[in-house]
């Protein structure tokens, strides 16, 4: 399938002139919003407000990752999501690899991971399945540090969360 690529909006530096005045506008839409994501391999599909930056809704996220992303996933593919977060890659993978393909999505923090299963709900998404553990390499319990920002996240002695981890070998 044929994958309408978005302008860039996220490329424009956020200390720049044009960068601020383009984002002063978002600050106004509440979080918890539902919006339709505005451009690219998403475009229609339902976001919330606040649960990733803004250039998750604007459809520019990572844009050029995403360009990388959108070539090599496939139909019928099994693609791993690790570290889900609030779940972008996950909707993309998820329509890509369509009815006959399948998405495991792994993510510990409680914040991201209502918000992953809030966009699975809202998108009526049926071929992800949502593993609640960090991926790591021992299966057990791990400390993990929720980080500055939401999608910064990771394993971490000195984390203050305690999380289960797997392994891939042990979940396939």
């Amino acid at each position: 399938a044929r994958v309408e690529m978005p302008l860039d909006f996220s490329s424009i530096p956020v200390s720049s002139g044009l960068g601020r005045a383009l984002r002063a506008p978002l600050k106004l839409i509440p979080d918890g919003t539902v919006v339709p994501i505005l451009q690219g391999p998403l475009r229609g599909a339902r976001w919330i407000v606040g649960s990733s930056t803004a250039g998750c809704w604007l459809g520019s996220y990572e844009l050029p990752k995403v360009r990388a992303f959108v070539t090599t996933i496939q139909s019928g593919m099994t693609v791993f999501d690790i570290g889900a977060h609030a779940g972008y890659y996950t909707l993309i993978a998820s329509k890509l690899v369509g009815g006959s393909g399948h998405v495991v999505a792994f993510e510990p923090a409680p914040r991201n991971l209502r918000y992953l299963r809030r966009h699975l709900s809202l998108n009526h998404v049926s071929n992800v399945t949502v593993f609640e553990v960090a991926v790591s390499d021992r299966a057990g319990v791990g400390r993990f540090d929720v980080g500055a920002e939401s999608s910064l996240g990771r394993l971490d002695p000195t984390g203050t969360l305690d999380v289960r981890t797997t392994t891939l070998d042990e979940l396939v």
